[in-house]
């Protein structure tokens, strides 16, 4: 898992910030032309109606910004949370790419080496496609893998089949042998009868 940087967590809250004191303005603003309307004595229905939508606007805005706030707040700290597990970090490179991504202690060598597996199929779908953006070979890479697991599971699957095959018949010979037996029982008794 990439590691957020304080950066954009800062410049989310400085965009957040900036967005507060753009709405505060507006509002007053608004108020303050409502009142030179008012003490005019124009009372323009127009400029009220327009002035009413626009309060709606900001107060639906503030709203919003709040609800994002609150959301950006939890996942930051959450976030936070996550980073200070004491997990093994490991840096893997995919399609040229540097990630940190977090594992249990003792895994970051079959992490590596997953990673290296990935991005040799990358660098053979780039070869055959060529860079088609990192999202397009992200779903093509998880397909070709997925298609992988399931030929090894199918492929596996029969060789259960096989293994079980041998068995399942002899118990089905042995089964009918104990039925010929107790038939023939069944029939001597009858004959003596």
């Amino acid at each position: 898992m990439a590691k957020p940087s304080t950066q954009s967590i800062s410049s989310i809250q400085v965009a957040k910030s900036k967005l507060d004191t753009a709405l505060d303005r507006l509002d007053k603003v608004i108020e303050a032309k409502a009142k030179m309307t008012k003490g005019s004595g124009g009372g323009n229905s127009k400029l009220d109606k327009e002035l009413t939508v626009a309060k709606a606007e900001i107060s639906e805005l503030k709203e919003k910004n709040q609800i994002v706030s609150t959301r950006l707040d939890g996942a930051i700290d959450r976030m936070k949370e996550i980073l200070k597990t004491d997990m093994a970090q490991v840096t893997v490179t995919i399609n040229g790419r540097k990630y940190d991504i977090a594992c249990d202690d003792g895994q970051e060598a079959h992490l590596t080496m997953l990673s290296q597996y990935v991005d040799r199929r990358v660098n053979e779908l780039v070869a055959a496609v060529g860079q088609v953006g990192d999202a397009r070979l992200l779903v093509m890479i998880s397909l070709l893998i997925a298609d992988e697991l399931s030929e090894v599971n199918t492929e596996l699957d029969s060789l259960r089949n096989e293994k079980l095959a041998p068995a399942q018949s002899a118990l089905g010979a042995s089964d009918l042998e104990k039925m010929a037996t107790r038939i023939e029982s069944i029939a001597d008794k009858l004959e003596a009868s």
